[in-house]
């Protein structure tokens, strides 16, 4: 596939290169309005346009024989959403169409049917030296190459900003900013004072490149609704306890909470709080809740359609904690004690824990559905060792019963 960084060098050995001078500004903006951060509250489209300017005070130049540019997609940008890629200008025919295929030479392709400054695609985060150049070799349009055949206009974009391509960047679904960064921009203009008719001596221009478009995608008054939570264990096997959004669950197991991620019904925002219970009476009864002070740093980040919160070092043993996830409009408050040996999950290390883990220590096999509450100490079956858990916490009156 033929590159634009080689036809610069084709076009620059066209004639004498001579000391002429002049650099090419690049920008891009939204098309119409010229800002260069869009905020979008609703998935959608964004037009765009790319400029060139060719600030030549000592006016060394007469106008662009060609440019190019790579565009670069950061944070959740992603070239497969630009639409069609790049386009000659509409709005500036006469002039930019010489420069578009088969009036100019674009890299790729040059057929027919595919008209427009395409570049080359790199991976899904990259457009490759989109552009074109004029027909400054004076390539004729009968007995020689298919392209270029164009006619050469100059003084384009001389001391003016002029639009050499246009394009539509589709914003996808999820929160966040959407940047196109211009990269790795080259030009060439035409000598000062070529009358050509057919053949222009070039000079290779500096460049002014890095402008970059914000596309930012922030919904007003979109509403996400907690579905369900779990607090997720890691441990092969990785039990997750699923957590009541109505009422309060109790972590028997071992290795306490260090995970829990709630499934939204849509992305979710917004602040996460917790809350805890530091008295042990009266119990069991309604735990009274204050802001959590303890030893563990929570830390809740939204990832698509969930929020995970980690918590570390594992929150501290016999206590009850409320989690309030924001939902919008309002909030969602997960309730659950962390007390080893809980097995029943009612608050309390008893008799009735003891014999729910003798029960399933004699049932045959293991599995997630039936363990996550009797494999105290979590080696993949209930057995002697989580008995003796469950005993040495009901024998001691700091480590059985959570209000």
């Amino acid at each position: 596939m033929r590159k634009l960084g080689l036809l610069v060098a084709v076009l620059a050995m066209v004639g004498a290169v001579s000391a002429d001078a002049a650099n090419v500004a690049f920008g891009i903006r939204q098309a119409g309005t010229g800002s260069t951060t869009v905020t979008l509250t609703a998935v959608g489209s964004v037009s765009f346009e790319i400029t060139a300017t060719i600030d030549s005070a000592a006016n060394l130049s007469d106008g662009l024989a060609l440019w190019g540019t790579d565009i670069a997609f950061s944070g959740l940008g992603d070239r497969t959403n630009l639409a069609g890629g790049l386009l000659a200008d509409p709005a500036n025919v006469d002039p930019i169409q010489q420069f578009d295929y088969p009036n100019g030479v674009t890299n790729p392709p040059h057929v027919a049917d595919a008209s427009g400054y395409r570049g080359t695609a790199s991976g899904t985060l990259s457009l490759l030296q989109a552009g074109g150049g004029a027909n400054t070799i004076g390539n004729p349009v009968s007995g020689g190459a298919p392209f270029p055949i164009g006619s050469v206009i100059t003084n384009v974009a001389q001391n003016a900003t002029v639009v050499v391509a246009t394009g539509t960047y589709n914003v996808p679904a999820g929160d966040g900013t959407h940047t196109l960064t211009l990269a790795n921009c080259f030009g060439n203009t035409i000598d000062e004072g070529e009358a050509g008719p057919t053949v222009y001596n070039v000079s290779a221009a500096t460049t002014t490149c890095g402008a970059a478009l914000n596309i930012i995608l922030a919904p007003i008054g979109i509403e996400f609704q907690v579905l369900s939570a779990v607090s997720k264990k890691a441990a092969a096997p990785a039990c997750d306890l699923p957590l009541n959004l109505a009422g309060r669950t109790s972590e028997a197991r071992a290795t306490r909470v260090t995970q829990i991620v709630a499934t939204y019904d849509a992305a979710p925002s917004g602040a996460s709080t917790l809350q805890w219970n530091t008295a042990l009476t009266p119990c069991p009864g309604a735990p009274a809740y204050v802001a959590y002070s303890g030893a563990s740093v929570m830390s809740c980040t939204p990832s698509g359609l969930t929020m995970v919160c980690n918590f570390t070092p594992a929150l501290e043993n016999v206590h009850a904690y409320r989690l309030t996830l924001p939902e919008s409009p309002g909030t969602q408050v997960i309730d659950f004690r962390v007390l080893t040996g809980d097995a029943t999950g009612n608050g309390v290390v008893d008799a009735g824990d003891r014999s729910a883990v003798v029960g399933q220590w004699t049932s045959p096999g293991y599995s997630c559905a039936t363990d996550v509450g009797t494999d105290i100490t979590e080696n993949a079956s209930t057995d002697a060792g989580d008995r003796s858990a469950v005993v040495g916490a009901w024998t001691n009156p700091a480590t059985r019963c959570v209000p």
